[in-house]
């Protein structure tokens, strides 16, 4: 595979193009000089040690790959258990399914590492996926990064020689100006115009590839490739909208800890392509952070999406036709569904996969363009988990929607609800903690905790599931799950006995105004009638609390 990548066309182009302006920078400013100034051989040497370290970075990243994960892995249970923190931190005192950890790639059929990425070039999850590089016919991460960084480096310091030398040609040139005859004779020799050519194309070779140096120096000091940079991004936005607390990137070791983490410790390895050391399927961990906090965090942006996109049925069957490419096909089409459902040359929908459906089956809508939508199947039901499938289908084939997707008794799960203490060691033994739970659409999180979970659908349609557990009963107000624990919703404070001079009038009056499953108002009769009775007024005390 190595072997095959490097005989790649980008990547047998990008040598060619090295060995281009190496080879005119040394004809036009050793072999044959006509610059301005002389070049001695130390310069040479100096140019040949920089096209070398080159080469060598290049072919490091090429050949090395950027590490993959191996096909069918999945963590073991010793793997686990270690990386998951107390058990307070949990909605369930249970150990989560691997599913509810890390996400599932169905293509490679593993489950991603906490920082792996699917390529749908490679065809392939990457081991810290940090972009997909047609010059080296290959993804950057966590094998080749170093040396791909040193690459871009070396390109830039070359290009620059290169552009030095040769760009003394078109100079003397232009100092011709004024003499014609010297003018005219310069200009036609071939070597003037290589020089020329290739000084330019050293030169935008440059800007473009030291521009790409400049920016990742930005993830070497972040310790974070371009997709984790969208997935905090979209963290910080989710977070803010929903109100949780702020997301924090678990592998910001700090400027020093970052670069060592990335290029590795040693001064060589600032100058050698040198093979990174450390775990990559488990790298390193910022104080205070999990494992799974990026991982997990991935899989809620993802359910929230879901809980966006709409359900709804099909009332004509479509069959995808992915080996019709013939204009009677799209004739059909149109005939049968309409001249909206014929797409345009330009849109996603003419190369896309198509996805074939049958009368009254319940499909889960995610994008809508030129009147197709592309839609998941759901084998269980209106509530049940959508299929990895994806594809377009016409809008003249579906119902109207009949609202967003949701697993069974989302509504009555909705909001905050006291789980039972868990022990827990701390300094002085151990401790009994409560947990404050908060489920909001389709992702539930501890309050003390900074990893969310999701609620999930059985296979069948009918239980909601969450780390695996499966709900037995909620009726708002408490909810039982198949490991035994009880959720109840927390219940508003009784008015302080000391406050009010003994008076029980305040605490029955807010008991009658508590309503199931909140407090609020509760809490608000509480304490104006709290502030009532300090002020001695009666009369200004029963107006509040009605």
């Amino acid at each position: 595979a190595a072997v095959r990548r490097l005989f790649g066309l980008t990547p047998m182009v990008a040598l060619g193009l090295v060995f281009s302006i190496a080879y005119s920078t040394y004809y036009s400013g050793w072999k044959y000089p006509i610059g301005l100034r002389h070049h001695g051989q130390v310069e040479l040497l100096v140019f040949g040690l920089e096209v070398l370290l080159l080469l060598t970075s290049y072919l490091t990243a090429v050949l090395r790959g950027p590490g993959f994960v191996d096909p069918g892995w999945a963590p073991t249970a010793e793997e686990i258990e270690p990386r998951l923190g107390p058990a307070d931190d949990r909605p369930l005192v249970v150990v989560p399914p691997v599913s509810d950890l890390l996400q599932y790639c169905d293509t490679c059929e593993c489950y991603k590492p906490p920082r792996a990425h699917h390529c749908s070039d490679c065809g392939r999850c990457v081991l810290w996926m940090d972009h997909h590089c047609p010059w080296t016919g290959t993804c950057v991460g966590a094998a080749n990064m170093q040396a791909f960084v040193l690459f871009t480096h070396y390109v830039a310091i070359a290009c620059l020689h290169s552009f030095v030398i040769q760009v003394e040609v078109p100079v003397r040139l232009f100092l011709y100006w004024n003499d014609a005859r010297r003018f005219w004779m310069f200009l036609h020799k071939t070597q003037t115009i290589v020089a020329s050519m290739f000084s330019f194309v050293a030169l935008v070779t440059m800007l473009l590839v030291g521009s790409l140096a400049w920016d990742l120096h930005w993830s070497l000091s972040n310790n974070l490739s371009l997709v984790e940079d969208l997935i905090v991004e979209e963290a910080h936005s989710r977070r803010r909208s929903s109100k949780e607390t702020p997301f924090v990137f678990p592998y910001d070791l700090g400027p020093k800890g970052n670069w060592e983490a990335i290029m590795g410790p040693g001064w060589l390895t600032r100058f050698l392509p040198i093979r990174p050391e450390g775990d990559a399927i488990w790298p390193p961990l910022k104080k205070r952070c999990g494992q799974f906090d990026l991982s997990t965090e991935q899989i809620a942006q993802k359910a929230q999406k879901l809980s966006h996109c709409s359900v709804t049925r099909v009332k004509r069957a479509f069959e995808d036709g992915s080996e019709r490419w013939s204009l009677p096909y799209w004739l059909g089409i149109g005939w049968n569904y309409g001249c909206c459902s014929l797409c345009c040359c330009c849109s996603p929908v003419c190369c896309s996969q198509r996805l074939t459906v049958e009368e009254g089956d319940w499909v889960l809508v995610r994008k809508r363009d030129s009147g197709w939508y592309r839609v998941s199947p759901i084998d269980a039901g209106q509530k049940g988990p959508p299929s990895g499938d994806r594809g377009w289908v016409p809008g003249a084939c579906l119902e109207k929607a009949r609202g967003k997707y949701q697993v069974p008794h989302q509504a009555e799960l909705q909001g905050y609800w006291d789980a039972p203490e868990v022990s827990s060691s701390s300094a002085g033994g151990l401790t009994a903690m409560a947990r404050k739970i908060r489920v909001q659409g389709l992702i539930v999180r501890v309050n003390s905790c900074r990893m969310p979970f999701t609620l999930r659908s059985s296979e069948d349609g009918e239980i909601a599931t969450l780390l695996g557990c499966c709900l037995e009963h909620c009726d708002g107000e408490t909810a039982r799950w198949s490991n035994g624990e009880v959720w109840r919703r927390p219940v508003a404070q009784e008015a302080s006995p000391g406050r009010g001079g003994g008076r029980g009038s305040n605490g029955d009056a807010a008991a009658r105004r508590r309503r199931p499953g909140g407090g609020d108002e509760a809490e608000v009769a509480d304490g104006d009638a709290a502030e009532a009775t300090d002020s001695g007024d009666s009369d200004g005390e029963d107006k509040k609390i009605l």
